[in-house]
């Protein structure tokens, strides 16, 4: 059993999340969910994330949901030496959170400024 628990649907957000663990060569269980049977939505699923979305991680007890949440998280836990945090999971976690939910309501260029 490894630290990382990834719950991963194909051809969602998590594909994203798949290819960064890959990329740092993190150990990790790879917990599939069928979205198309909505698998999601069951009770097994719900006690990991109660929003019932994918992407989700659970390392070492941190549950870390949204796309943006977990690569801000994957890039803290597998930093190279000297490379900076790029933030504490507690303040990104929810930052992103937010982020996923209101900037593409609130701002329609969100996607195509810098």
């Amino acid at each position: 059993m490894n630290d990382i628990a990834f719950f991963y649907s194909p051809q969602t957000r998590a594909s994203g999340v798949k290819v960064l663990l890959e990329e740092l060569g993190a150990s990790y269980d790879l917990n599939v969910v069928n979205t198309r049977a909505r698998e999601q939505l069951e009770p097994a699923y719900l006690a990991v994330n109660p929003l019932g979305k994918v992407p989700a991680i659970l390392d070492r007890g941190i549950l870390v949901t949204e796309q943006a949440a977990i690569f801000i998280h994957l890039a803290d836990r597998f930093r190279r030496r000297g490379w900076p945090r790029v933030w504490p999971i507690q303040t990104a976690a929810p930052i992103c959170a937010g982020w996923s939910f209101t900037a593409p309501a609130s701002n329609r260029r969100s996607s195509t400024v810098p």
